[in-house]
């Protein structure tokens, strides 16, 4: 027995730092999981909000308890993005508040507890009665917004309601701001009567209105919605003379005819009853209300035999301005308003090293044309530098008359260094289209030699999430808003040779960044930079707040 111990012994000794590792490895990583807690309140009240969802990382989940509170457990050393929402609440990026980044990152392990505030949405809700006090019934209301869409600022449709049988409607999930109430002209009846016209008659009805009752949104009254606000709206439509638009339509088939199309500022069709004399040409729209609209002609094609025609129907369009009963039009009928397209291609191979894309040339532009009175029809076509491009056009066809803003996006790493059309340089102003214009092409030119930016927002020495302005002194209209990252960094490619100015604003989602009157308030602080073809630069910018004048 004597001559076991020391083999006892030994073996002991030697499975001791085998067995050892196991243990401490164990050890190690308990001692190296955390545990996240915290609350979601409410940002308005402060008060908790159970059942809403929590995320980690997009990997742990669950909601909060009936104090608000929430606890994971076992979680490894590191930074989590972490977000809780819950309907009828916002977060900031629901917000769209762009110092929030993606989603806030966290540091685990946390230095007490984590508080996660939701913003509680707003609700307008209320009655419409028309003017003998019975209900609006199926009448649709529009909470309308100003937003920013691609640098332009522009009267949006928020949400949206119909009425009911006893004339009430509610409108939820506002987010805080201003709103202005619509109500969109009512339409019924049919589009198009082939029959003889009806004599002028005197007409009222409802048209476009806006809360308190008027006609035009610039003596509209705001509603102003802060977190949880639940405001009551008791409108009552006011009666409007309807007044009749005729004229005739010359280069139409008499079998075939045509079809009309009156549609206002918003995009709405407003017309209730037309009635056409497919022989003559005449026609007739009653029952419109005072206003600005496009009157859109098309020939009717035959469909059968061989299909659809691959050509466009020949037609027309015509701003009509309505004070009163219109007569007289002449509308006629051809390829509508057409400006061509030519894309002259600049680009030299392996010369956009600092564009951020693996693309040599660039070949395609996404040009987009916008009628500034008329926004909703913009048109997008994609042009290419040399024919048989899929899906590449030469040109836009059918154009409605008026004043455009044009923009060009080059598919890959390239530019648009020059956008003319004639002598119109569209990089810095708008083109005017009179009807049966004849307009010189829209030339693109796309170079690859562009300019690397990177940015570094702080606020207070620390890094800043939120929005950068890069602003081209020469041309306004070609500003760039961009978001940091959790870092406060951001990274622009592709920028046109000049002197910019870079500007880092607070909550700069609303910002009209285009716009070189609200720019003003912020140019005085912002970081200049000259950068050169195939230049890179680096500046770093204090965050501004968001000025309350815009």
């Amino acid at each position: 027995m004597s001559r076991g111990f020391p083999l006892v012994a030994i073996l002991i000794t030697f499975c001791g730092p085998a067995l050892c590792p196991a243990s401490a490895l164990a050890q190690a990583a308990a001692a190296d999981e955390f545990q996240l807690r915290g609350k979601v309140v409410n940002s308005a009240t402060g008060q908790p909000i159970s059942g809403a969802l929590v995320q980690v990382a997009d990997e742990w989940s669950q909601f909060s308890g009936p104090d608000g509170g929430f606890e994971f457990n076992g979680l490894p050393r590191g930074q989590y993005s972490v977000a809780a929402r819950k309907p009828g609440f916002f977060n900031d990026q629901q917000l769209g508040r762009w110092n929030a980044g993606a989603n806030p990152l966290l540091t685990v392990p946390t230095e007490g507890d984590v508080v996660l505030k939701l913003t509680p949405e707003g609700i307008i809700y209320g009655e419409l009665k028309k003017q003998d006090g019975e209900p609006a019934e199926s009448f649709q209301v529009r909470a309308l917004r100003w937003r920013i869409e691609d640098g332009v600022k522009r009267l949006e449709m928020a949400a949206a309601t119909t009425t009911d049988d006893r004339g009430s409607f509610r409108i939820a999930d506002l987010t805080p701001g201003s709103y202005y109430l619509m109500f969109p002209p009512e339409r019924s009846g049919s589009w198009n009567i082939y029959d003889a016209l009806a004599p002028n008659r005197k007409e009222v009805g409802y048209g476009r209105q806006y809360y308190p009752g008027v006609s035009d949104r610039a003596s509209a009254s705001a509603i102003e919605i802060r977190p949880g606000d639940q405001v009551h709206i008791a409108q009552a439509l006011r009666p409007q003379p309807l007044f009749q638009i005729r004229g005739i339509v010359r280069g139409a088939s008499s079998d075939q005819g045509f079809g009309l199309d009156l549609t206002n500022q918003d995009g709405d069709t407003v017309q209730r009853v037309v009635r056409i004399d497919k022989v003559t040409g005449d026609f007739q729209i009653e029952g419109v209300p005072a206003g600005t609209y496009l009157l859109s002609a098309m020939a009717l094609m035959q469909i059968g035999g061989g299909g659809a025609s691959a050509t466009q129907p020949p037609s027309a369009f015509l701003p009509v301005h309505v004070q009163g009963d219109v007569s007289g039009l002449v509308i006629t009928l051809g390829p509508g308003i057409t400006v061509g397209v030519q894309v002259h291609d600049e680009t030299v191979p392996d010369a956009n090293s600092n564009s951020g894309s693996s693309s040599n040339n660039v070949l395609q532009v996404g040009l987009t044309m916008t009628p500034e009175e008329y926004p909703r029809f913009s048109r997008t076509i994609s042009a290419a530098s040399t024919a048989g491009v899929p899906g590449a056009m030469t040109g836009f066809h059918g154009l409605v008359p008026g004043t455009y803003r044009v923009k060009g996006q080059p598919y890959g790493a390239a530019y648009v260094s020059a956008l003319r059309c004639g002598d119109v340089d569209l990089l810095r102003d708008d083109l005017a289209v009179s009807p049966g214009a004849a307009l010189p092409p829209l030339e693109v030119t796309l170079r690859n030699d562009g300019a690397q930016l990177n940015v570094a927002v702080t606020e207070d020495g620390r890094p800043m999430v939120t929005g950068v302005v890069v602003y081209p002194e020469e041309y306004p209209r070609q500003a760039v808003l961009v978001p940091t990252n959790n870092s406060g960094s951001a990274t622009v490619w592709n920028l046109a040779p000049g002197t910019y100015q870079v500007v880092a604003v607070r909550d700069a989602g609303d910002l009209d960044f285009r716009n070189p009157a609200v720019m003003g308030a912020y140019l005085d602080k912002a970081s200049v930079v000259t950068l050169p073809p195939l230049g890179k630069a680096t500046v770093r910018v204090e965050v501004q707040p968001a000025d309350e004048r815009q």
